[in-house]
């Protein structure tokens, strides 16, 4: 292996191993519920998106749904089937 090749080897591997303990100072949380309609009952396979972000989810039968390793603050969620 020619030294420029083996030392972007190392360097990409060194940020590799670095990634996880960076991202172990952001702390994180999961946001659960159940989205029901207007009669009371569960909303099965209806999508919860969590409003200017990338994440979402879609509801179990039960209406139940769980979105999980979000960073902590204060969020928004729109719920619809």
């Amino acid at each position: 292996m020619r030294p420029f090749t083996r030392c972007v080897a190392l360097l990409g591997l060194g940020l590799l191993a670095a990634a996880p303990a960076a991202a172990q100072d952001v702390p994180e949380g999961t946001i659960l519920g159940v989205v029901t309609g207007a009669n009371g009952e569960p909303v099965a396979r209806a999508l919860v998106e969590i409003l200017d972000t990338d994440l979402s989810t879609v509801t179990d039968d039960g209406g139940r749904f769980a979105i999980r390793e979000i960073p902590t603050g204060v969020y928004s969620l729109r719920a619809g089937a």
